[in-house]
């Protein structure tokens, strides 16, 4: 999600490789590339187990008949949430457990 542009509210190209062509782990290979397409669909402010968050919210359309709505955090582009949307595994949910920030500065050359 993080080649969205975030001006354009309409379906665009997203590009991944993976390595399980079925998303669930049972067909495990050397990987494939395919094409879906997602779209932004606004900011909202969500809670998980890690906190409260103000998130980018994404519908991002897969080829195996369901959708998946994502949020994400910051900059970063952060996972806070999964929802499955369609394909008979309506709200099923996954969600952001623990979050912690470190920030880590370079030592003096």
């Amino acid at each position: 999600m993080c080649f969205i542009d975030r001006s354009n509210h309409e379906p665009q190209p997203v590009y991944i490789h993976t390595v399980s062509h079925t998303w669930n782990g049972k067909s495990l290979s050397h990987g494939g590339s395919t094409q879906n397409t997602a779209e932004l669909e606004g900011e909202e402010a969500i809670d998980t187990r890690a906190g409260k968050f103000v998130c980018a919210r994404f519908l991002w359309h897969t080829q195996f008949g369901f959708g998946l709505r994502i949020w994400t955090i910051g900059s970063d582009m952060i996972l806070a949430r999964v929802e499955v949307v369609g394909g008979g595994r309506e709200r099923t949910y996954y969600d952001l457990a623990a979050h912690k920030e470190t920030r880590v500065e370079a030592p003096d050359a």
